[in-house]
């Protein structure tokens, strides 16, 4: 087994059996380095109808939309021949401000190579050997891979996505990894065919210009497309990851999608060439049907009935480009996908079907209906209801708080301690992304700031302070291991059926798919119960488990067998326990604090203790070699002898 693939089982150990504050198996970089701030607006906006799209069609895309629990919206731009005819955000989101688009950054990656291509500096059949003779891969059939298997996701190499968060020299894992199949044999997705792709022109850009990659991209695509508010994530090789990690408003996406459908061409200028654009947009390579209702050209995906094309990233980041219609739709979002099968991509081609048009055009809505709707999207799915902030001039001239703090808050006032734990307040799913773990939450501390609550929890890495609204978001600025996350709080105190009260916290982070939220219930003794969750959620549990088995056939065969010891649902539990884990604090002002803290720490311990058998099977997994003599008892054997072990104890 690769030692990558090692490393990626002792991770998963670490998050799920040993509950460890800091589970990584590699040294922490910081990547998330800014803080992003709004776009500029650039797009020229216009009425649906004056460009041939009926209100009604915009009016019932955003209902469905929001009436679909599948589909969790941040920002969509509608845009027809270039010019922006819709556009709507949930609360706490804006469509100027740059959103993690995860494998959206593949495209531009695409574009990129297609510019140094287009430029003479780069060919499709470029070996990848010849552009690194310095790297011996530990495959022979690894000389065969060109640029072009790399575009079309067809280069065979094994070494994927979770090596980013186990390996720190990815290009010389990629080298040496074990090959799957010949190149250009068969479609395996795989972000980092999208990273060497950066490697590559990271490379020509210091040999050729004395430039980096990423001065390239702004000088040769963003700067003549009016995008330069923009962040691109490093990898710990100082290079852009190329297949995820960049950070562009919704907006800027609409603004690429309209350059593709007009094959090239933006504002006048050129920017691809259309041979580039052509290339990338046609069908490649065929994609099995269980894999994606797409094919694949140049680092996007393609509609099989060739009506357009897709940009696509994980947790519904999608622009969708339709240039018969001349249509395209920008979406950022939170939803719990991780390929393209997005419910909200198959509303917004079932809205501009022809047949759907004509429907529209019969039921038109008025213009004000229209912008009720965009102007109140996603209103219906607050999970802490908000209001308005007060107004007036005693409220200007500040004689009065605008959002008066809410009294019933008042009880939670106070410094709480955890027993020991690996929770943390960003959202799971963002630190095991960022490879960016705390040590645990230690503390939580709250005080009351004017009109607003604040919060200051303690992580063992620093603190993070952020506010809480009442009434609305406030935003803060938080620091997590040198990583920068923009934050927008909101707190309520609600009836918990019983004649007592529970507090609401929900915190979006609205650069990122992701959110977290908190219940918290207080009990007259000092112990406050922390429920955490957040978006996308638990949900995408099955997705999850079912991309990590298919990492390795011997990892598949190890879930199987421990499914079968310990139940079906075994590891869906310990996933689910990631996003929605439930802990209990005291009051600092308690005088039972240290007994409960002793209670709680040797209740952990047992829990922990419980699972040693579990890590040991997993623990010898991860180090079995593949070339076991016969005469040796196979994993499967000894894996079979600890479960039954287990089941006797």
């Amino acid at each position: 087994m690769e030692n990558y693939k090692k490393k990626a089982i002792n991770l998963i150990s670490n998050l799920l059996l040993e509950y460890k504050p800091d589970p990584t198996v590699v040294p922490h970089y910081p990547a998330k380095t800014v803080t992003m701030r709004e776009d500029r607006r650039h797009l020229p906006h216009g009425t649906p109808e004056a460009h041939g799209v009926s209100e009604a069609t915009l009016v019932r895309l955003l209902r469905a939309l929001e009436n679909d629990q599948r589909s969790s919206i941040h920002s969509i731009v509608v845009t027809k021949d270039g010019i922006n005819i819709a556009e709507a955000s949930a609360p706490g989101y804006s469509a100027t401000l740059p959103h993690l688009s995860h494998s959206m950054s593949k495209t531009i990656t695409g574009m990129l190579i297609s510019t140094l291509i287009d430029r003479g500096e780069l060919t499709a059949d470029t070996k990848l050997t010849d552009i690194f003779p310095e790297l011996v891969p530990s495959d022979k059939r690894f000389y065969a891979i060109t640029v072009k298997h790399l575009l079309t996701m067809s280069s065979g190499v094994s070494f994927a996505e979770i090596g980013s968060v186990t390996e720190s020299e990815w290009t010389r894992a990629f080298f040496e990894s074990e090959m799957a199949f010949a190149p250009g044999e068969q479609f395996t997705y795989n972000s980092m065919n999208s990273y060497i792709l950066m490697r590559i022109a990271d490379k020509i850009a210091r040999k050729n210009h004395n430039k980096s990659a990423e001065e390239l991209l702004r000088e040769y695509i963003f700067v003549p497309m009016g995008i330069d508010n923009w962040f691109w994530e490093k990898s710990p090789e100082g290079v852009p990851k190329g297949g995820w990690g960049i950070y562009l408003s919704c907006e800027s996406w609409a603004k690429l999608g309209i350059m593709m459908m007009k094959n090239g061409v933006f504002g006048g200028k050129r920017i691809l060439s259309e041979e580039s654009v052509k290339n990338a947009t046609k069908a490649s390579i065929s994609v099995p049907p269980e894999i994606s209702p797409y094919d694949y050209g140049h680092q996007l995906w393609v509609e099989r009935s060739g009506e357009g094309f897709l940009f696509n990233g994980m947790l519904g980041q999608n622009v969708w480009v339709c240039p018969k219609r001349g249509i395209v739709v920008a979406i950022t979002a939170g939803s719990c996908e991780l390929m393209q099968g997005s419910p909200a991509v198959s509303f917004v081609r079932e809205a501009f079907s022809q047949k759907r048009q004509a429907i529209s055009y019969r039921y038109r809505s008025s213009r004000r209906e229209l912008d009720e709707k965009c102007k109140e999207f996603f209103t219906s799915r607050e999970w802490i209801t908000l209001h308005a902030p007060l107004r007036g001039l005693p409220y200007l001239l500040g004689l009065k708080n605008r959002t008066p703090f809410d009294k019933a808050l008042l009880p939670l006032i106070g410094r709480y301690v955890f027993p020991t734990n690996n929770l943390g307040i960003l959202p799971s799913f963002v630190s095991v992304m960022q490879n960016n773990y705390g040590a645990g939450l230690r503390t939580l501390e709250f005080t009351r700031r004017g009109s607003l609550l604040h919060m200051r929890a303690d992580l063992g890495c620093g603190a993070m302070d952020i506010d809480l609204g009442i009434y609305s978001y406030v935003e803060s600025v938080v620091v997590q291991r040198g990583e920068h996350y923009l934050v927008r709080g909101a707190v309520s105190a609600e009836s918990d059926g019983d004649g007592g009260l529970v507090y609401r916290i929900e915190l979006i982070f609205p650069e990122m798919p992701n959110s977290r939220r908190a219940v918290l219930s207080l009990q007259t003794d000092g112990r406050l119960t922390v429920r955490f969750s957040e978006v996308p959620g638990d949900k995408i549990t099955p997705d999850l488990l079912r991309t990590a088995t298919t990492m390795n056939p011997r990892l598949s065969s190890l879930f199987t067998m421990l499914e079968r010891a310990l139940g079906h649902d075994y590891l869906a539990k310990k996933v689910g326990e990631l996003f929605t884990p439930e802990i209990t604090a005291i009051s600092t002002a308690s005088p039972n604090l240290e007994a409960f803290l002793s209670e709680e720490n040797e209740r952990i311990a047992i829990k922990v203790d419980s699972s040693r058998l579990v890590r040991s099977i997993v623990a010898r997994f991860a180090t079995e070699e593949d070339n076991e003599k016969a005469s040796k008892p196979s994993i499967q054997e000894k894996i079979s002898g600890f479960i039954g072990y287990f089941k006797r104890k």
